[in-house]
């Protein structure tokens, strides 16, 4: 964090990716802490490339498991980091615009309640490619702690781009429960939840603006649920490095969404950096 020197990612000191892995004919496979699908699939679709405070994953779920088992609901649970740890991913090769991926997170935990299944995930991804169009299909299952209860979040997005913008839109469905969860837990609350966004990017010379609307529901609760409005605008210093700005606007209604979140309240964030990708 540039504001506290503390690392991201719940303190780990490889709080990204960390693995190893083949690539061949056969496509790639990989072993060790990765992405889960639905990073990459928000990755893809999002205006703002899940790069800043107006991105579609404040209230779209990176990991199933944010909106599922975080202790108090909120997007930012301890487990809800956008990747996940002991997993095997496969990779296919690109036929004909076609491509797909398989993973499969261990819970490595034989000694818990719950066994190998506590905290196990597997997770589908199937995209499609051509021209100036991109589809995307995601499934993300998560087991608690205890490994007795499961969470599903489907994800269908897609960006098409016209030249002078880029449209993206996404349709995602959050399923299970959330916390208190494990051994000695609380009744766990059931959760089914839907979020839409729609958005454009527009570049114009080394320049571009993002823009989205986010919309979450509560479908199990009426007059529940969250609106997001963003812009920004950033600027490429070389093909590697850029200037990154954008403003937000969250409106909780009757729950809070987010750490930073206050139910029936709204939420304003500002952010600017320098951004340099290796």
């Amino acid at each position: 964090g540039v504001d506290t020197g503390a690392l991201g990612q719940g303190g780990l000191t490889y709080g990204r990716q960390a693995y190893l892995g083949l690539t061949g004919a056969f496509g790639q496979v990989r072993l060790g802490r990765q992405k889960t699908v639905m990073y990459d699939a928000l990755l893809a679709v999002d205006p703002f490339g899940i790069a800043s405070k107006g991105g579609m994953d404040r209230l779209f779920a990176t990991n199933t498991a944010e909106n599922a088992y975080a202790t108090n609901g909120t997007r930012n649970g301890t487990i809800g980091v956008g990747r996940s740890n002991n997993t095997v991913a496969y990779f296919t090769p690109t036929i004909s615009g076609f491509t797909g991926e398989v993973t499969y997170t261990f819970g490595e935990a034989p000694s818990t309640v719950g066994g190998n299944q506590a905290s196990r995930q597997y997770g589908l991804s199937g995209n499609y490619a051509a021209g100036p169009l991109f589809l995307t299909a995601d499934y993300l299952n998560v087991a608690d702690a205890a490994g007795n209860k499961h969470a599903g979040t489907t994800l269908l997005g897609g960006t098409y781009d016209f030249g002078v913008a880029t449209a993206h839109a996404a349709f995602g469905q959050e399923k299970g429960t959330f916390g208190p969860f494990g051994v000695g837990g609380a009744s766990l609350q059931s959760t089914n939840q839907r979020d839409y966004m729609i958005g454009a990017s527009i570049p114009f010379g080394a320049s571009a603006v993002q823009i989205d609307y986010v919309k979450k529901t509560d479908q199990n609760n009426t007059n529940v649920g969250a609106k997001q409005y963003a812009i920004g605008y950033t600027y490429a210093l070389s093909k590697r490095t850029n200037f990154y700005s954008s403003y937000t606007n969250t409106q909780f209604n009757n729950f809070s969404y987010v750490a930073t979140g206050v139910a029936n309240q709204t939420d304003r964030v500002i952010n600017a950096g320098v951004r340099h990708t290796f």
